[in-house]
């Protein structure tokens, strides 16, 4: 690889900022102005800058998978506001807090994504839960399927 001229110490810091927000390679060539060999050779040379890198793609990495979560299980936010009572002479005569509880339900989208980036087998582990809904039980002698959800009764074919 050709030998390219580092990044000056003003260029680095502002390496080391940016990665800590979260931007990517070429968000910070852009920025500052440099080609991506120049960036790369400096951040090669430099343990400070590749940790920099290193620890801002994990952070902007927990960014997105705490609002992922968020997401996927719904939040609940509360507001207060406070109102301040007035006199018709203008004098306060107290003040009146209202508290506001607004949900947001669970986004479907987002579990399912969850699911399938943070479980190694989702598909596998749904299939299971349906299969467990149904329960072979032997009633005098018979054997029958219970299913949980349904609570329908089959009895089995006698073989």
């Amino acid at each position: 690889m050709e030998e390219i001229t580092p990044m000056n110490r003003t260029q680095c810091a502002k390496t080391k900022e940016y990665y800590g927000l979260g931007f990517n390679d070429d968000e910070i060539c852009s920025m500052l102005e440099v080609s991506m060999q120049r960036l790369t050779q400096t951040v090669e040379k430099s343990p400070s800058l590749r940790l920099a890198k290193e620890m801002g793609t994990k952070m902007m990495s927990l960014r997105v998978t705490e609002a992922l979560m968020h997401s996927a299980m719904g939040t609940r936010t509360k507001t207060k506001t406070l109102k301040v009572r007035k006199a018709a002479d203008g004098t306060e005569i107290g003040t009146e807090e209202t508290v506001t509880t607004t949900e947001v339900a669970p986004n479907l989208a987002a579990i399912k994504m969850w699911l399938e980036n943070k479980t190694d087998d989702w598909a596998n582990l749904i299939d299971n839960a349906e299969k467990n809904l149904n329960v072979n039980v032997t009633v005098d002698g018979k054997s029958i399927t219970v299913n949980k959800k349904t609570d329908n009764i089959s009895p089995h074919a006698e073989a």
